[in-house]
């Protein structure tokens, strides 16, 4: 099962109980790999949906770990799709903070000219993408 976003994740990017119920039905019904909805790796700057959810802080390890075990039970396999929404989030998810994007290039959806990011911010999010992997990992 390819990656579809569902927006049921909690306020804050929480996993929720719907949100498990969603997939692990998909796995009772035969699935054999799920690619969760995108999962964002920088909440501030990085959000491309209201209810999206993250994986950039251990708080959240819990959830992905009772995710882990609900499709498990049906020999459902299930890996994360990582992101960051660069220039096409949009200011209301980033609290009126400026879009980033490793160059000044409008996003023809949105509308507004990112800023553009430094070598130093773009290995920053580089490392949020792998500071998100090394995450996935301890929740298996």
């Amino acid at each position: 099962m390819p990656g579809m976003g569902t927006n049921l994740a909690g306020p804050n990017g929480e996993m929720t109980d719907h949100q498990i119920r969603y997939y692990e039905e998909r796995a009772k019904g035969g699935t054999g790999l799920i690619i969760t909805e995108f999962t964002t790796i920088d909440y501030e700057l990085g959000r491309g949906a209201v209810n999206q959810l993250r994986i950039d802080h251990d708080r959240f390890i819990t959830g992905f770990r009772r995710l882990a075990n609900a499709v498990h039970k049906y020999g459902t396999k299930i890996f994360v799709q990582l992101h960051h929404a660069g220039r096409e989030s949009n200011s209301l998810l980033t609290g009126g903070k400026q879009l980033v994007a490793p160059s000044p290039v409008v996003c023809a959806a949105i509308g507004v000219e990112p800023k553009e990011l430094a070598t130093e911010e773009v290995k920053e999010i580089i490392n949020k993408f792998i500071a998100g992997a090394s995450l996935q990992n301890r929740w298996h």
